[in-house]
């Protein structure tokens, strides 16, 4: 389980300092792109059937204004797990991998940030946060969203997918390319 997830200031994509982008980055992504490479050579060589579950996000299929630095890490996170299953079943490599892309969970993900940040959050910043936070407090617990991505695990999805919005979202995104609009 590749599972790692940071959340940067609340700001345009272009106000973000490095040091905010690199907050991100190195777990989110690197976090992965290291757990890869330690994990995947070894599982290959002992040539048994195994499994890679990438926790991206449901954030790895949306885009929004004031996360740039966190919703690329997600789209990464699922285009590398997309990659991976591509790349496992041309070698013939007996590696099964899925992407977990969860809407909120209640976790400490926001908490983090507000230590993190906090003292950059102007007025209306603060007031969109208050809201993620009662949409934290609203959703699954770590063990439902496991649960649930289980059941959908066994049901041979690749995509494990926990916000019920997610799939409409989805659905109007991929309207959206199709149409070039």
């Amino acid at each position: 389980c590749l599972n790692a997830g940071v959340a940067s200031s609340h700001k345009s994509a272009w106000e973000k300092s490095v040091e905010e982008w690199d907050w991100v980055l190195r777990p989110n992504l690197w976090g992965l792109i290291h757990g890869i490479q330690s994990f995947v050579p070894r599982m290959i060589e002992q040539a048994t059937p195994s499994a890679i579950l990438i926790t991206a996000s449901a954030a790895g299929f949306l885009s929004a204004p004031f996360g740039a630095d966190y919703l690329a890490s997600k789209h990464a996170a699922v285009s590398i797990a997309e990659s991976l299953a591509q790349e496992f079943k041309s070698l013939n490599i007996p590696i099964d991998v899925r992407v977990l892309c969860p809407g909120f969970v209640r976790t400490n993900i926001l908490r983090s940030m507000r230590d993190r940040f906090g003292a950059q959050f102007s007025a209306d910043r603060e007031v969109q946060l208050a809201s993620y936070e009662s949409l934290l407090e609203a959703s699954p617990s770590p063990e439902e969203v496991v649960d649930i991505a289980f059941r959908q695990w066994n049901e041979g999805a690749f995509y494990l997918m926990t916000y019920p919005d997610l799939d409409a979202y989805v659905e109007r995104r991929q309207a959206a390319i199709s149409s070039r609009r």
